[in-house]
């Protein structure tokens, strides 16, 4: 909703630049043997609260940028990138720590973040909607964000379809959130090397990519619905199935079948057609 009210490429932009300066902070005090848990806390607050203004920023320029013929396409290729993405960061924080040097890893997250500023300062002037900030501003505006929360949840409440798949979403984060104590588990509870944690984590990201890339013929041949379910149950075996690995390919095998099934499904979602009508504060025409 706030994302709607000013020009989402600058959100982008803006994210981007903060969230370099955060990591490249991170390394600075890691480097100078300055770092402490409340700073990482409060450090990775600020990136979590810039990854959300990003994705969601993302997900409107993706839209305006691609017509529907071209969104599934679209969204499978920046699915199927980011799972790309935990295959090789984690193969490469693996090597960093195979030689001593971890703190480079921090560096090398506020590297990623220039490269992407500078991906979107070069397509810049591709983007579509020029004249979209402005007609935006001749709006509701800010004042009116309360009024459009308060329509907003009264919409999403009142759709049960909406109301489930909220329910769902907000499980399938808490598992998102369990799914980071891997790291802790391979290192901890089964003693892993920094390399072979680093290879475990990579496991996770081969099994997304093979999801995102099945997910859409899978959507097409099973339906989209009973293509989630199935990735929930699955996502939630394959959970247990860690809980209970007592070796690395156990873990590997496990964390692969858990990326698979919660990341495999998102590359389809764009296939559906005929959403509810949105309440008129949405960005959606009526």
């Amino acid at each position: 909703m706030l994302v709607d009210r000013v020009d989402p490429w600058r959100v982008l932009v803006l994210t981007d630049v903060l969230s370099a300066g955060l990591f490249a902070a991170l390394f600075g005090f890691a480097a100078a043997g300055a770092l402490a848990v409340w700073l990482v806390l409060v450090i990775s607050l600020a990136a979590g609260a810039c990854s959300v203004f990003s994705q969601t920023a993302l997900a409107v320029v993706v839209r305006d940028l691609f017509p529907a013929a071209g969104l599934i396409r679209a969204n499978s290729v920046l699915e199927l990138a980011s799972q790309l993405s935990l295959v090789a960061g984690p193969a490469v924080v693996g090597a960093l720590a195979a030689v001593g040097s971890i703190n480079l890893a921090l560096l090398a997250d506020a590297i990623t973040f220039v490269v992407s500023l500078l991906s979107l300062l070069a397509v810049g002037r591709w983007r579509p909607g020029r004249a979209a900030p402005a007609a935006r501003r001749s709006g509701p505006g800010w004042r009116g964000v309360g009024a459009d929360l308060r329509a907003g949840l009264r919409y999403v409440t009142s759709v049960r379809v909406l109301v489930i798949l909220t329910a769902v979403q907000m499980m399938v984060n808490l598992c998102l959130a369990a799914e980071k104590l891997i790291v802790f588990y391979a290192r901890d509870t089964l003693g892993l090397t920094p390399s072979l944690v680093a290879v475990v984590v990579a496991a996770g990201g081969a099994g997304g990519v093979a999801g995102a890339l099945i997910a859409s013929r899978l959507a097409g041949w099973i339906g989209e619905i009973r293509l989630i379910v199935i990735a929930i149950v699955a996502a939630g075996a394959a959970m247990a199935a860690m809980s209970v690995a007592g070796s690395a390919p156990s873990l590997m095998a496990a964390n692969s079948a858990y990326a698979g099934a919660v990341w495999g499904p998102p590359a389809a979602r764009p296939r559906r057609r005929r959403p509810p009508r949105p309440p008129p504060c949405s960005r959606t025409p009526p």
